[in-house]
């Protein structure tokens, strides 16, 4: 028990460290709920007037905002060798930033607080991942100016990604392009048909394999999207060692590839698609179903401290 604490402990204090670096390259850390219960998210400078916004979303078990992955960032960091931590958000902001994105940073898995009678209180607009993003969505990327709309999902985030294309209109017709990173969504003959031909048209999914990154892989019907290899990492090419099979890696190492895609769609004209989809909409209506997320309870919870009678729990 005393080693859990003290690695929760420290994983709050490297979380801390991340959004103040967030807050440092400029962005806003605003909250959603009540005063007795709520949950951060951040948003760039310019995220309402920005042409191109880019929504990111992970979910996990103890992930909060700046953070990709609770194991990479526990990693030791060689400051004289690494500028990022490993897991950071920092190097996608900072590209996404320089790219002249907005960028709203979402918490999903941020979905209650406990107090100190132990009295569990959910989150208004957060009392699940999907309401989460439904509500960042409604409240802040519907609002925003841009005229197209990028999504960066790792993990179980791309479930939620694909449930908020399943549930909003306003962002189906603007979206450009998704990067699914080690998605574990689905995509099935009972989803929406406009929401496949997004996904088809408009989705890449990149993940680890021994394959040449940049190769498309087999057996991706079930992403419904075009998968490609980001490689593997150089020790695991080199030996029969399997020191690490986090999936998290293949963020940084898709990086680059990923806004080149993101660049390679500024220029879509989603005009006819838009026409097209809504075609769809108007001859084949159906009420969107509501997508059950992919979410397992971990072991580690991390605590932050909201006000003095309660705290908020990220699970």
């Amino acid at each position: 028990m005393l080693r859990e604490r003290e690695m929760e402990l420290a994983l709050h204090q490297i979380v801390y460290e991340e959004q103040a670096k967030m807050k440092a390259l400029g962005f806003v850390e605003a909250f959603i709920g009540s005063n007795e219960a709520k949950c951060n998210v951040f948003l760039s400078s310019q995220w309402e007037r920005a042409g191109r916004l880019l929504l990111i979303i992970v979910s996990g078990n103890g992930i909060q905002p700046g953070i990709w992955s609770r194991s990479l960032v526990m990693e030791p960091h060689d400051t004289s060798r690494q500028y990022y931590r490993s897991g950071s958000m920092l190097p996608y902001l900072h590209k996404a930033i320089s790219l002249g994105y907005g960028v709203i940073v979402t918490n999903p898995s941020t979905n209650m607080v406990i107090t100190n009678q132990n009295e569990k209180i959910p989150i208004p607009g957060s009392s699940n991942p999907e309401e989460h993003v439904r509500y960042v969505w409604e409240a802040f990327g519907a609002q925003a100016r841009c005229h197209q709309v990028y999504i960066a999902a790792y993990g179980r985030g791309g479930a939620l990604a694909k449930h908020l294309l399943t549930t909003q209109p306003s962002m189906r017709h603007k979206l450009a392009a998704i990067a699914f990173i080690e998605s574990s969504h689905r995509v099935g003959p009972e989803d929406p048909e406009d929401v496949r031909a997004i996904i088809s048209t408009r989705a890449i999914n990149w993940q680890r394999s021994k394959e040449d990154p940049g190769r498309q892989l087999p057996d991706c019907t079930q992403l419904g999207c075009l998968s490609l290899s980001a490689g593997e990492p150089e020790y695991a090419r080199h030996s029969n060692e399997q020191r690490s099979t986090n999936t998290a890696w293949t963020i940084g190492a898709s990086m680059d590839t990923v806004f080149a895609f993101f660049d390679s769609a500024r220029g879509y004209d989603l005009a006819d698609e838009q026409h097209y989809l809504e075609a769809i909409a108007n001859t084949n209506p159906q009420p969107p179903p509501r997508e059950q997320g992919m979410h397992e309870d971990g072991e580690m919870v991390i605590e932050t401290i909201v006000d003095r009678d309660s705290r908020v729990t990220s699970r």
